[in-house]
């Protein structure tokens, strides 16, 4: 961050050259794409704007990156969204939304579309991650207190609670 003109998403190859400067907002959480053309990120739209949501950039037909690149609002939502991760298919985001008064667990296409619901209690479920074969999400749910680490299948079925215990469960992982 620091100054406005550091803000934003920031590329560098890994032998340190050809520094792109992505975006400009107030951006984080950035997550490539399995096939490396894409990258979701959250991005801090204000509160006239919707708060947070989440944005999509993409390379140029050529392959490369380029500054300040034109972006796809895949939400729009007064309820913030975050989190945003990729299906090792590449064809769903899985993310976090306040849309229905907590944070619950969606899913939605790469372009937006068709925003499913997969969670559906009273208390926030938060930090979705998928497993390797796309067919399971691992997230943290806070209803039974401290967050605990749960499991479902990729359409919100099947909710099971892995960890059972006092303390705080977070970040999970396959």
């Amino acid at each position: 961050a620091g100054a406005a003109k550091e803000k934003g998403l920031w590329l560098r190859n890994p032998d340190g050259v050809n520094l792109v400067h992505l975006t400009e907002g107030d951006d984080y959480n950035p997550n490539w794409s399995p096939d490396g053309k894409h990258i979701v990120f959250v991005r801090q739209t204000g509160p006239t704007d919707g708060g947070l949501d989440i944005f999509l950039a993409s390379r140029l037909k050529d392959g490369t990156w380029q500054d300040n690149a034109e972006l796809t609002r895949l939400t729009k939502h007064e309820a913030n969204n975050d989190s945003p991760v990729w299906s090792p298919d590449g064809n769903t985001i899985a993310f976090v939304s306040y849309r229905d008064g907590n944070a619950e667990i969606y899913t939605m296409e790469e372009d937006g579309s068709n925003p499913l619901r997969l969670t559906t209690n009273e208390a926030d479920d938060l930090e979705p991650v998928w497993s390797p074969a796309g067919d399971h999400l691992a997230f943290v749910s806070h209803l039974y207190g401290p967050g605990e680490i749960f499991m479902m299948d990729n359409e919100g079925g099947n909710q099971r609670r892995l960890t059972t215990n006092d303390a705080e469960d977070y970040s999970p992982d396959w």
